[in-house]
């Protein structure tokens, strides 16, 4: 006689209220940014076009920045919790109690933040690498002032002169963090590719620097 399995109503309850606290918190995060980067454009007049953008890749290698830096030792981390946890999690599937969605639970939050971690790195490396330096002007702020980073809205003209809207995070806790240098309506670099504008970064939120 098989042993018998584990309950399903906690299964399910557990799940269920998982995905109700997430759709909670995706509401309220969608809420705020669309609060914050509602305003208008800024009109493209308002750029000043004395300052030639300039590709700076092609003459230096990108480095990790100090916030890269911590993000490659998460990344790393991220990516060994992931691969042991996902092993071991495997190897005991057929010993252990629980059902296998509960199971992998657990690594797979590490190999999915390993994925998004690896991603931004890579995303960061192509913007400073093949990017266009340009200056764009910051227009809002997500998540308010507190907290250990703030989402930051900002308009930019790209090569064709078009005004376009971007968003980066900026690190909020250090008296030297980016944030703390970028009040609203100020000037901001902005790293944009120019075959894509929409693929765009904050030069001082991004993960690699000249």
């Amino acid at each position: 006689m098989s042993p018998p399995g584990p309950p399903v109503l906690p299964v399910a309850l557990f799940f269920g209220v998982m995905a109700v606290g997430a759709l909670v918190v995706c509401g309220l995060v969608r809420r705020t940014m669309r609060g914050a980067g509602s305003a208008a454009l800024t009109a493209a007049s308002s750029f000043s076009r004395e300052v030639p953008e300039s590709q700076p890749g092609a003459l230096a290698r990108p480095h990790l920045s100090p916030g890269g830096r911590i993000a490659l030792m998460f990344t790393c981390i991220a990516a060994v919790l992931g691969v042991t946890l996902t092993a071991a999690t495997l190897a005991s599937l057929a010993a252990s109690p629980l059902p296998v969605a509960v199971a992998l639970l657990a690594p797979l939050l590490f190999d999915v933040a390993f994925v998004v971690l690896a991603l931004k790195l890579r995303r960061d490396y192509l913007l400073v690498k093949r990017g266009t330096l340009t200056t764009g002007k910051v227009v809002g702020y997500a998540f308010g002032s507190s907290g250990y980073s703030v989402l930051a809205y900002y308009d930019f003209p790209d090569a064709q002169g078009a005004v376009r809207r971007g968003s980066s995070f900026l690190s909020n806790y250090t008296n030297a963090s980016a944030y703390l240098k970028t009040a609203l309506g100020s000037g901001a670099e902005v790293f944009y590719l120019a075959a894509k504008p929409e693929r765009n970064g904050l030069k001082l939120g991004l993960w690699w620097s000249l």
